[in-house]
């Protein structure tokens, strides 16, 4: 596989090394972290983390990547170090100025599939990108994001569509298709035979297996408000996935008021070892209130109740947002046991935004059950964004941390990003 990737590096980069346009990013990260080891004794540990996006583009030819390596410069982990490819692939685009086609690796947004592959994704736009058919295959991206092709694809493949249409302005459809199977892993292990006699035996299953299809509709109806409807149905089951319906109207030009309402079944792959248990659907019914007093300034305020088989929860959140920092308060309820929580965000841009110091709070109070003990949680972020040159950014962070778990917790993270895109003009 390496010998095909070095080939096809060789392809790519010697027919559009005279591109026009070339844009990267790098991205550098140190992270530090206190580990106790045994009670009393602690280690400091840190790790470094190196992002590499590069994108090169020519006409209607582009080759796009994204790689991530991540290491442990210090202390002694039981972790080995890994260069991660997120994305490789090659685009070309406007065929006959109606088709895209991607080939290699690359993320699948897709209406109700989602995920890494290794495959092919074409894209056909008609009337002005008011209807659009998206379809891709290709088998699943191994756990460790190696550069190697999956050796069992016929177990380890997602394909399907998705339709989208804008048939009048303000109305969106959309249809989309899921197939999916998982290779699950084998082990060995004793069994006996008729006579009683233990022998090894190489235990298998069948690939878990996702088959979906899903429609939803949006439509925002003048300045008076939007609704939003999603229906999904499970083919291998034959039986209804999740009924989702979402309204928000606007009552003034400052005043809107929000409702959703969700039943879903559990979604576990088919021939599933989980099947064998009982499931049941929840229902979640949760409506709302926003006030905008400023154009900047907006209060809101959030009930839910969440029915499961034979309990129930409930959930409560208010909070205000603004240009510099929000503030959130929540509580929930019942089946899942009590948590409060409240946080705040403050950020301040200066000498225009080019540095940008932050600051965030929070702290959580927890039960796990009506007669369990109380636990609490504290948490801050003490950050600044540093942009001083175009290129060049600096990201500075300090975690702190508080609970039962890890009383005084510390946290270093320190991030350069620099970017650039160049014009070679040699064609």
């Amino acid at each position: 596989m390496k010998k095909v990737l070095l080939l096809f590096f060789c392809v790519i980069f010697g027919g559009i090394s005279y591109t026009q346009i070339i844009n990267g990013r790098f991205s550098t990260s140190f992270y530090s972290f206190e580990q106790f080891d045994t009670i009393g004794i602690s280690n400091s540990y840190w790790r470094a983390f190196q992002t590499f996006q590069f994108d090169v583009t020519k006409d209607r030819y582009s080759f796009h990547t994204l790689i991530q390596g991540n290491t442990n410069i210090s202390g002694e982990v039981n972790e080995v170090s890994s260069l991660k490819f997120y994305n490789m692939y090659l685009k070309i685009k406007k065929i006959f100025n109606i088709a895209d086609i991607n080939f290699g690796r690359q993320y699948i947004f897709g209406g109700i599939s989602n995920g890494l592959i290794d495959g092919a994704t074409l894209r056909l736009s008609f009337y002005n990108n008011r209807l659009i058919l998206k379809t891709f295959a290709g088998s699943i991206v191994n756990k460790d994001l190696k550069p190697e092709l999956t050796k069992n694809i016929k177990n380890n493949y997602l394909l399907g569509f998705h339709f989208l249409g804008n048939p009048i302005q303000d109305l969106n459809l959309s249809i989309s298709y899921l197939d999916r199977h998982r290779d699950r892993l084998q082990y060995k292990a004793n069994r006996p035979d008729s006579l009683g006699y233990l022998y090894e035996k190489l235990i298998s299953y069948q690939s878990g297996a996702e088959k979906f299809f899903s429609t939803d509709v949006d439509y925002n109806f003048l300045n008076y408000g939007q609704i939003y409807a999603r229906y999904d149905y499970d083919l291998n089951l034959e039986k209804t996935s999740r009924i989702q319906f979402g309204t928000k109207i606007y009552v003034t030009n400052n005043i809107a008021f929000n409702g959703e309402y969700i039943k879903r079944t559990p979604r576990l792959y088919f021939n599933s070892i989980f099947y064998v248990f009982q499931s049941s659907n929840n229902e979640e019914i949760e409506g709302g209130v926003e006030y905008s007093y400023l154009p900047n300034l907006k209060f809101y305020a959030k009930l839910a109740n969440v029915k499961y088989s034979g309990d129930k929860a409930n959930r409560y959140t208010f909070g205000m947002s603004t240009d510099y920092g929000s503030l959130f308060y929540a509580k929930s309820d019942g089946y899942a046991g009590e948590l409060s929580s409240v946080s705040a965000q403050i950020f301040y841009p200066l000498l225009n935004r080019k540095i940008i110091p932050s600051i965030s709070v929070s702290r959580s109070s927890y039960k796990l059950s009506d007669k369990s003990e109380r636990y609490e949680s504290f948490a801050s972020v003490f950050g600044v964004a540093v942009n001083l040159i175009n290129s060049i950014s600096v990201d500075v962070q300090l975690h702190w941390l508080n609970n039962k778990v890890y009383k005084d917790d510390l946290r270093f993270l320190l991030k350069a990003n620099y970017f650039f895109s160049q014009k070679l003009n040699i064609l």
